[in-house]
C-alpha cells in the first residue's frame, strides 16, 4: 500500500514507539532492541562487541537495485 508519498509502506510504524526528543535527553537501549536514529543529531556510542546486525527497510529497494 502506498504511504502518504506514493513510496512503499513496510508497516514498521504499527510495530514501533515513538518518543519525542528533546535536547540533552538520553537513554540506554540493551542489546537486540531494534531502534533508529531520532530527527535531531544523534550521538550513539557503543561497547565493543564481535557481533554485528543491521536491519534495512526494503520497501525502496528496486529503486536502487535497478541502478546496479
Amino acid at each position: 500500500m502506498p504511504g502518504p508519498l506514493g513510496r512503499g509502506d513496510n508497516g514498521i510504524l504499527d510495530l514501533s514507539k515513538a518518543y519525542r526528543l528533546k535536547p540533552g535527553t538520553g537513554w540506554l537501549i540493551p542489546p537486540c532492541v531494534l531502534h533508529a536514529p531520532g530527527s535531531l543529531v544523534t550521538y550513539e556510542p557503543q561497547w565493543g562487541s564481535d557481533v554485528f546486525g543491521m536491519y534495512q527497510s526494503w520497501s525502496r529497494a528496486a529503486r536502487y537495485l535497478a541502478r546496479c
